[in-house]
Parts: C-alpha cells; structure tokens; sequence
C-alpha cells in the first residue's frame, strides 16, 4: 500500500507540473474552435450576430476571463462579446490589424488572437483575449484538492500498511518461536494454522506437512532401527551359542558338521537380510534405473519352479504352473525374478506339509495379473492391514521360530509400484492363500 500511496503522489506531482507547462497550449486550443466558430457565424450574419458557445466548448472556457471584440478596419470597437475588461496593450491591440497566431502581450498573461473577418464586402478584425492566469489558478486549485486527496490516501495506506505488516510480522514471529521449539523428541508438535494472514497459514499448512511427513519418517527409522538390531542380534548370538558349546569340548565329526550347518543357516540368513536391505535401499533411493523388456511368464515359472523344487520335495509339498505359454509383460527382467522368487519362497515357508502351491498368470485387456496361491491357513486380519510393510511377518502366536526378515512382500510391492502396478492378498475359499501382482499393459 506504501508503494501505491508514493505512486499516487508522484502522479500528482506530475499533473501539477504538466498543467502549469500545458494549460496555455490546452486554453489556446478550446479557443481556436470558438474563435473559428465565430468567423463563421460572423462571416455570415454580420456584427449582430448573438453569440452561443459552440457545444464543442462548453464547461471548458471561463467566460468571465476571456473577451471577445469584433473591430473596424479603423480600430473601433463594433461589437464584444463575454468579458469587459481593460488589458495592457488594449489600445495597441486594437491599431494593430492582419492575422495573427496565439501570442502573449508583452509584460502580461494575457494571449491574444486575430482572425480577420468579411461580412457583405466589409472588413472587420475578430480579436479574442483570455488571461492565461486565470486558467492558471483554476487548474492549480483542482490539483491543489488532488494533492489534499492523495496526501490524505497516503497517510490511510501508511496506516494500514503498517498494521498488516506488523500483525504479519508478529504472526512470523510467533510461529519462528514455536518452530524452533519443535525438536526430533517433539515432531508431534504442529504450528498453528488459524488467526494468521493467508499467506502465512499456507506457509504453515505446508510446513505442518513436512513436519508429518518427517515424523513418519523418523517414526519408521527408528522402527527400522530397532529391527534391525533384532534381526542381526538373533543369528550373531545363534552363532556364538554354537561356536562357543562347540568349543567347549571335543566332539564327533557328525557334530562338528551339524554346528556348521547350523552357523551357515544363520550366515545365510544374515546375507539375505543383508540383499534385501540393500535393495529396499536403492528402490528408496530412485536409483533403480528399469530395463524394461518384453518377457514371457511361462519361462520364468519354470525357471522358479526348477530352481525351488529340492525345497518343495523336501517339505513333501507340490508347485505347480498354471501359466499360459504366450502369457507376456513388459518389465525390468530383474525385478520381476524377485517379485516372482520372494512369493514362491514364502509359499513354501508358510503353507504346511504336502500343500499344494500354484504359480501362474491371468491376462487381460488392460492388465496382466502374476499370482502365486498355497493351500496355507488363512492370514491373521491384524496381520493383514500391514502386510506389506517391511519386518511384518506372518507367525502364529506363540511361534519362537522366526520365518524370514518380513521383507519380502516389501519388495514385491515396491517392485509393482515402480512399474505402475499393485500387490495384494486374498483368501479363497477352497484354493487358499492368494497373491496377486498386477501390472498395466
């Protein structure tokens, strides 16, 4: 508002300076159209004519400051019109004939201009004369209640300027110190969002935003923390227990080979922990560049089903394919063997003895549907809700064995994400646990 107010001012200087500079040139120009409207009527009707202001004119000329005569080739005064008034150089106005531009009368204010004018074969002389300070002092009163109005306008937008900007200053203020107040023990604070000027309540909706968000943020890192200290912490003890009992005293060869095999069941389980995090880590990172290709799901389930039978036979259960030959999608090769891996290996942790596990592919018009079912017990509902979140895993109450890191379907759902798609889990009736993943066409 300040810049308005200086803006209006600065007009107004403007106008006053162009008024005292312009107003003869604007004066002479409004009595040019009277003076050629006189000739005319004159040149027509003679010295009796009754003078009218032409319409053209009207509210522009002060008529008591200009004085119109009509003189004799002699110098004598026929006929005025208007004002009556005596000017320095009246005399010498009146003996001095011809034509005669608009011009000031030496030593005064006045303009004077003559027009010669023909009526039935005589000659007269059309004189106007106007006192230019008149006009002068007319315009300078108008710009004078300009200059009042404007002042008095500056003033009201100081004062107002100055309250918006100290009630925006105070609110800045306010929610300065109630964000430095905020700390990564107390992200659940919030800064206040009413009773504040509009742009800084959209400062602060955003800001409440970025404060949720890095509270989520900070609320799975130290959840991620705490995992993995439990994830790692359970093998390495497993670890020590086993080599420090095996250390303890001599034991048979059989012996020493199962503490072995126990040690690299835990070694690899810390290196799948260790994959996964790794490739948790890049997907978060957007660092996962996709080579998108055309592949053939029929391929790739037998790839998997070859490669995980010795476990299938071993826990008595069956995988079978139930994909079509010319099943295809356009993906990453890479991430869809993940995807395809991490669902057929819970399968086969989860589902009992003797189940049964299919692995196949539905295509449709605009989708193509990657799904792997087993005979298991249907999934915990609490469990459910999150079952695509990292560390969840589905055991039963009461299970001391822990089976898997629970980032699996992290995964599988990070995976169908970056190609557009979707995971998700049902149960059905008769067939049993469902795993679908959906990607667009």
């Amino acid at each position: 508002m300040g810049v308005m107010a200086c803006v209006t001012l600065v007009q107004a200087v403007a106008m006053l300076i162009w008024a005292w500079h312009t107003v003869s040139e604007l004066m002479d120009e409004n009595f040019e159209v009277l003076a050629q409207h006189l000739v005319l009527e004159i040149s027509q009707h003679g010295p009796d004519y009754r003078y009218v202001l032409p319409e053209s004119t009207a509210g522009q000329i002060d008529t008591g400051g200009v004085m119109v005569m009509l003189l004799s080739t002699e110098g004598d005064v026929v006929r005025t019109w208007l004002g009556q008034f005596i000017y320095p150089g009246y005399d010498e106005c009146r003996h001095k004939m011809g034509q005669q531009d608009w011009k000031n009368v030496p030593g005064t204010r006045f303009r004077v201009r003559k027009i010669p004018v023909t009526h039935e074969a005589r000659h007269y002389c059309l004189t106007i004369v106007y006192n230019l300070d008149r006009y002068i002092l007319h315009r300078a009163q108008m710009i004078r209640h300009l200059l009042f109005s404007s002042l008095i306008f500056i003033v009201v937008a100081g004062w107002v300027g100055y309250r918006v900007a100290h009630n925006s200053l105070s609110s800045a203020s306010r929610i300065a110190q109630q964000a430095a107040e905020i700390s990564i023990q107390s992200l659940e604070k919030r800064l206040p969002e009413n009773d504040l000027p509009l742009e800084l309540q959209e400062i602060s909706v955003e800001l409440n935003q970025m404060l949720a968000r890095l509270e989520q943020s900070v609320a799975s890192l130290s959840d991620f923390t705490g995992f993995m200290s439990h994830e790692v912490r359970t093998p390495l003890a497993v670890i020590r227990s086993v080599g420090e009992s095996t250390l303890q005293k001599a034991r048979t060869t059989d012996k020493y080979q199962e503490s072995l095999g126990s040690i690299l069941e835990e070694v690899d389980r810390l290196s799948v922990l260790v994959e996964h995090m790794l490739y948790l880590a890049r997907l978060d990172s957007g660092k996962v560049e996709l080579q998108r290709a055309n592949i053939n799901l029929w391929e790739f389930v037998e790839e998997c089903i070859e490669l995980f039978n010795p476990l299938v036979e071993e826990n008595g259960q069956q995988l079978i394919s139930e994909t079509s030959k010319t099943c295809t999608i356009t993906a990453d090769l890479e991430c869809i063997r993940r995807v395809l891996r991490n669902l057929v290996d819970n399968a086969i942790k989860y589902a009992p003895p003797g189940a049964q596990i299919r692995v196949g592919c539905e295509c449709a018009k605009h989708h193509t549907i990657l799904f792997v079912e087993d005979d298991g017990e249907p999934i915990r509902d609490e469990v459910v809700t999150k079952l695509f979140d990292r560390f969840t895993r589905g055991n039963k109450p009461g299970e001391s064995k822990l089976r898997g890191a629970g980032l699996g379907l992290a995964i599988v759902k990070w995976v169908a994400e970056i190609h557009g798609g979707t995971a998700a889990y049902k149960y059905i009736e008769g067939r049993g646990n469902r795993f679908d993943v959906i990607f667009p066409k």
